[in-house]
């Protein structure tokens, strides 16, 4: 086991949907990440799969320190970077340590900014680097994610998905992090320039020794890039353990409808039957606590105990967790 670069213990964070009353007495809340305990080793890429609204978005905005969490801890090289408000966490060293690529490099770049200028903004805020060494470091960047020099002087407008994409991966990796957060960095891709960004991204991990946490709904993208996955549903991880185990022995209910929603055939090459789920989908407004989150569009049955317990993360396996009393 590698040494644990980031690991949220207990994380919580609830939004406020309702108003306070005359009295002081607050409204209800929304339970977007509910005691979400997750760690990622150095050098380890973890995918991030579930339906939306499952609370993947807040839980990623809470890691790199966007959002302020309503309890809980956030851990990176061994520091609490929970406790630091997310306004002043802009300023902090760790802050160049953790970056993000956005789904869309379209919209994640400034439209008055040229390639080179996209590239070395994160270089002059949080970096040492001086200008005279700024254009070689630039360069450099560009040439590690096969951006040719030519294209530094254009705009986003002026290039292709692939190549905004290039610039985007060069962008979060001018600060010389530890930790990339990939939040579906491939999804507005033409299929083809994909495969080549996912070939790039593992070249990366490689090469730079990064930890990835990947986002995604694409399962097959995860089952390639990922070493281990965590599932989440309502707010809740409900399953978590090595990509090749989880996706061969899937062990909680919600796992198997996500993958058998997979194009394609099986492990072996047997055809997957499609898991339609039914009923509807819980609220996460003040969520009873003591009812499983998936109880009502389980298919593998309604036993009173799911209204009665909430069923805890339990290892079943080397590494793999499930949150079911019947996994």
């Amino acid at each position: 086991m590698n040494p644990v670069l980031l690991e949220t213990i207990g994380l919580h964070k609830r939004f406020l949907v309702g108003k306070t009353t005359l009295s002081g007495q607050r409204g209800p809340y929304l339970h977007a990440v509910d005691d979400v305990s997750i760690r990622i080793e150095r050098g380890e890429s973890v995918g991030l799969v579930g339906e939306s609204g499952c609370g993947k978005s807040t839980l990623v905005r809470l890691v790199t320190r966007l959002l302020d969490a309503s309890d809980g801890a956030i851990v990176f090289n061994e520091r609490d970077i929970g406790g630091i408000a997310a306004k002043d966490f802009a300023r902090r060293p760790e802050r160049s340590r953790i970056q993000m690529v956005f789904q869309d490099p379209t919209d994640s770049l400034n439209p008055r900014y040229t390639a080179f200028d996209c590239i070395a903004e994160p270089i002059r805020l949080l970096t040492q680097v001086g200008s005279s060494d700024l254009a070689k470091r630039v360069s450099e960047l560009a040439d590690s994610v096969g951006l040719p020099p030519e294209l530094l002087s254009r705009f986003p407008h002026q290039l292709s998905g692939g190549q905004k994409a290039r610039v985007g991966i060069a962008r979060a990796l001018a600060p010389e992090p530890e930790l990339l957060i990939l939040d579906e960095p491939t999804s507005a891709l033409d299929v083809s320039v994909q495969a080549i960004i996912l070939q790039l991204l593992a070249k990366l991990r490689r090469e730079r020794g990064l930890s990835y946490l990947f986002v995604s709904h694409d399962l097959n993208v995860v089952r390639l890039l990922c070493d281990r996955v965590v599932v989440m549903y309502l707010g809740k991880v409900i399953e978590s353990g090595p990509a090749a185990e989880l996706f061969a022995h899937p062990r909680h209910p919600y796992t198997r409808a996500l993958l058998s929603a997979i194009p394609g055939a099986g492990a072996d090459g047997a055809a997957v039957e499609r898991i339609r789920l039914a009923g509807e989908v819980r609220s996460p407004i003040d969520p009873a606590p003591s009812v499983c989150r998936f109880y009502g569009r389980c298919p593998q049955g309604q036993s009173e105990r799911c209204t009665q317990e909430m069923p805890p993360l339990r290892e079943v396996g080397s590494h793999h967790t499930v949150a079911c009393h019947f996994a």
